[in-house]
C-alpha cells in the first residue's frame, strides 16, 4: 500500500481500487487460448456452497501491512489531533463535572435535614452519574464522526453526535452486554465477539445501520479475516497498554493515544471495506435474539457456578453429620449437663461462685461469661460507652439514650472536638428526635453555644471554632433535631456546663448539663430545660 500525504489522496486511491475491484467482478472470465494441450477442469462451486476462508482471501486480497497501517494512522492523527483530543477532554470533564454538580446540589438540599445528609448526597451522585453518562456517549459519538469525516470540526462533530446520541447509547449498550457476556463464558467467546463487532460504531456513523444490524454487519466484514484483524487490533491494544504503564506520565499519554487507536481501527475497517466492497446484510429477529441469548448465558453462568460451589461446600458438613449420627457405639450429646469434661478443667467455687479454668491458659470464666463445661472466651470484645440524657421538652419529661456506633453521630476520635448524640428510643436506624452536642469534652466548666454562629455554619457562611476560648465561654455547638430530621439550633444561645470531663479511660464518667435553652427553626420555637446528661466508658468511634 503506497504512502499518502493527506486524506484526499487516500480517498482517491481507495475509490480507484473499489472501481477496479467492481469491474473485475463484473467482467466475464475468458480463459486465454492454450497451445499446450487440454487444461485441467476447474472445480465448480454450487450457488449455496460458502467459499472457504482461503478462497475468500484469494478473491479479495490480503489486508494492508501492519506497518503501513500504523504509518497511515499516524499521518491522520497528526492532522486531527486537536479536534479529537478536545472532544475526548470534553467528554471526560463533563462526566466528572455532572457528578460533582449534582452531588453538591444533594448536599445543599440536605442541610436542613442533617440526619439524611448521606441519602441526599448519594441520590445527587446517582442522578449526576446518569447525566454524565449521557454526556459521555454524546462526546464519544462526536469523536466517531470526527474520525469518519476529516472535514468536520468540533462544533459539527458535536452536532452530529447529538443527533445520533440515542442510537450510539443503544449500540454501545447491546455491544457491551454481548461482549461482556462472552468474556464471562470463559474469556475466549468474548475475545471472538470483540473482534467481530469492533467496527460497529463506524458502520453506525458512515452506513447508518443501527443497533444489532451494525454489530452483525461488522461481523460480515470480518468474515474470512478474523485472525488478520485480531493481530492488528492486538498490536494497537498492546501499544496502548505500553503507553499507559509509563511511570507518572502514563495516564496523560494514554489519553493522547486514544484517538490514534480510534483512527487505526477506522482505517482497518475501511481496508476491509475496500477488499470486500459494501456488504449488504439484513438480520432477522430470531438471529438478534440468538446473539442476545449468547450474551445472557455468560451472566447466568456466574450465579450457577456460585450455587454449585455453595452446594458442594454444604455437602461436606452434612456428610460429616451423617457419619457422626451413624457411628456405632457412640452417643451424640445435646444436653449441657451431659457435656464431657475437659481433662484439667476443674470447677472452683470461691465464695460460692463457680469458675472454670484452663490450666494452659490460666484464665477463669465466671458464670456470666460461660456455662459449665464451656471453654473460656479468649478475646474480650471492647465494651462500648453507655449513657443517657434527661430533659423537659416544652414542659414534658423525656429520656434520651446515648447513640454510638457507625450509624450514629457520636464521635470521640478527637475528644477536643467530640460529638455526642442522645436520641429518643425508637426503631434501629430511625430518624427519631435527639440532641447533639459538639465541644471540647476534656475541659470542665462553661461552654457557650452561639445560635447565630451555629446557624451560619449550617449554611456554609462560616465555621465553628470548637474549643476556642471566648468571653462567654469555650465555643461549642448544641442542636435539637425533631422527628424526621428538622434541625433546631439555639434561637439566641445555650450554656453547657461540664462537671466531669472526659478522660478516655474505660471507667471514666463524662457528665454535664444545659441551662434552659430556646431553640428555633422555620418560625417554630421549642423550649428545652433541665437537661442533664452523662456518659460512661469510651465510645467505639
Amino acid at each position: 500500500m503506497p504512502e499518502f500525504k493527506n486524506r484526499e489522496e487516500y480517498e482517491k486511491w481507495k475509490a480507484r481500487k473499489l472501481k477496479e475491484l467492481q469491474e473485475k467482478k463484473q467482467a466475464p472470465e475468458v480463459p486465454p487460448p492454450s497451445t499446450e494441450g487440454p487444461q485441467k477442469e476447474e472445480k465448480k462451486v454450487s450457488p449455496g456452497e460458502a467459499p472457504s476462508q482461503a478462497a475468500a482471501q484469494e478473491k479479495c486480497g490480503p489486508l494492508t501491512d501492519v506497518g503501513d497501517l500504523f504509518r497511515n494512522s499516524w499521518e491522520v492523527y497528526k492532522r486531527r489531533i486537536g479536534p479529537l483530543i478536545a472532544l475526548y477532554l470534553f467528554s471526560f470533564f463533563c462526566f466528572i463535572a455532572a457528578i460533582a454538580v449534582f452531588a453538591g446540589i444533594g448536599f445543599l438540599f440536605s442541610l436542613p435535614f442533617e440526619g439524611s445528609k448521606g441519602a441526599f448526597i448519594a441520590a445527587g451522585a446517582v442522578i449526576g452519574t446518569l447525566a454524565g453518562m449521557i454526556i459521555l456517549f454524546w462526546g464519544l459519538a462526536a469523536v466517531v464522526f470526527a474520525v469518519v469525516d476529516e472535514g468536520l470540526g468540533i462544533r459539527e462533530s458535536l452536532a452530529r453526535g447529538w443527533h445520533r446520541i440515542w442510537a450510539f447509547m443503544w449500540f454501545f449498550s447491546i455491544a457491551g452486554f454481548i461482549i461482556t457476556g462472552g468474556f464471562l463464558l470463559f474469556f475466549f467467546p468474548g475475545l471472538i465477539f470483540l473482534v467481530w463487532f469492533a467496527f460497529g460504531q463506524f458502520i453506525l456513523a458512515s452506513e447508518d445501520e443501527r443497533g444489532m444490524n451494525a454489530l452483525l454487519k461488522s461481523r460480515e466484514y470480518v468474515k474470512g479475516y478474523w485472525f488478520d484483524v485480531f493481530l492488528r487490533l492486538f498490536l494497537v491494544w498492546l501499544a496502548s497498554l505500553a503507553v499507559g504503564i509509563i511511570p507518572f506520565i502514563g495516564p496523560i499519554f494514554s489519553l493522547l493515544f486514544m484517538p490514534f487507536v480510534m483512527i487505526f481501527t477506522f482505517l482497518l475497517y475501511e481496508d476491509l471495506k475496500s477488499r470486500k466492497g459494501a456488504v449488504t446484510y439484513t438480520s432477522t429477529a430470531g438471529e438478534k435474539l440468538k446473539w442476545l441469548g449468547a450474551g445472557t448465558l455468560g451472566y447466568l453462568l456466574i450465579p450457577l457456578l456460585l450455587l454449585a460451589f455453595l452446594g458442594a461446600s454444604l455437602t461436606i458438613p452434612f456428610l460429616l453429620l451423617k457419619g457422626m449420627l451413624s457411628s456405632t457405639g457412640r452417643e451424640m450429646i445435646l444436653s449441657p449437663d451431659k457435656w464431657p469434661q475437659v481433662p484439667g478443667m476443674v470447677p472452683q467455687t470461691p465464695g460460692g461462685q463457680e469458675l472454670y479454668t484452663l490450666p494452659q491458659q490460666g484464665q477463669a470464666v465466671a458464670p456470666g461469661q460461660g456455662e459449665p463445661g464451656s471453654f473460656p472466651q479468649m478475646e474480650d470484645k471492647k465494651p462500648d460507652a453507655a449513657g443517657e440524657a434527661t430533659l423537659l421538652l416544652d414542659g414534658i419529661s423525656e429520656t434520651y439514650i446515648l447513640k454510638t456506633g457507625f450509624f450514629s453521630d457520636t464521635r470521640f476520635k478527637d475528644p477536643t472536638h467530640a460529638t455526642i448524640q442522645f436520641q429518643a428510643p425508637g426503631a434501629e436506624h430511625s430518624n427519631a428526635r435527639r440532641i447533639e452536642l459538639t465541644l471540647d469534652a476534656t475541659r470542665a466548666g462553661r461552654h457557650f453555644a452561639d445560635g447565630k454562629a451555629i446557624n451560619d455554619s449550617m449554611f456554609g457562611r462560616s465555621s465553628l471554632s470548637i474549643g476556642e476560648n471566648t468571653p462567654s465561654g469555650i465555643a461549642a455547638s448544641f442542636k435539637f433535631v425533631a422527628d424526621g430530621g428538622q434541625i433546631f439550633p439555639p434561637k439566641d444561645s445555650c450554656v453547657i456546663t461540664i462537671t466531669s470531663p472526659y478522660t478516655g479511660t474505660p471507667g471514666s464518667v463524662f457528665v454535664g448539663e444545659v441551662s434552659g435553652c430556646l431553640v428555633h427553626s422555620a418560625g417554630i420555637d421549642r423550649t428545652l430545660s433541665s437537661i442533664r446528661f452523662s456518659m460512661r466508658g469510651v465510645p467505639s468511634h
